[in-house]
């Protein structure tokens, strides 16, 4: 299908305020999720500033850590700051060891509400990934404590 062959996909600024967006958003969650199990030629993946979050975001963030094709993901501007998302997130770019490696080299997770506390959970996880080569975490609100982690 389109999936195996797509490349670059950028969903970027889908927020709406009318009270429909979140059902919207909820269901696009769940299907960017199911395609990103199938979408083995994705390089580059934007979802910045749609509003994912809660049961949309936990949808989304568990199909990607099926993916190992992307090297590019932005997802700024959401709300991915709950500590079980981050940790998804975290087994994603540094995987267990009997599990295929993460190839991403970009990450911007910038101004998702990412607490202190969530930072220093993150950090080891980044201090794990050997492919990483740019990470984005502006405007979060982790202090000064968050940043030398």
């Amino acid at each position: 299908g389109a999936s195996g062959t797509l490349q670059w996909l950028d969903l970027s600024y889908n927020v709406r305020s009318d009270p429909s967006h979140r059902t919207v958003m909820m269901r696009a969650g769940t299907e960017l999720g199911r395609m990103l199990l199938e979408a083995e030629a994705l390089a580059h993946l934007s979802v910045r500033w749609n509003g994912l979050h809660g049961p949309a975001a936990a949808a989304f963030v568990d199909g990607l850590r099926s993916n190992r094709s992307l090297t590019s993901l932005d997802v700024g501007w959401n709300s991915l700051s709950k500590p079980e998302l981050l940790q998804m997130i975290g087994s994603y770019i540094a995987p267990p060891p009997d599990e295929p490696p993460c190839v991403l080299k970009k990450l911007d997770i910038s101004y998702n509400s990412i607490s202190y506390r969530a930072a220093l959970q993150f950090a080891e996880f980044l201090g794990s990934n050997s492919s990483l080569t740019h990470v984005v975490l502006d405007g979060n609100p982790f202090g000064e404590g968050g940043i030398a982690a």
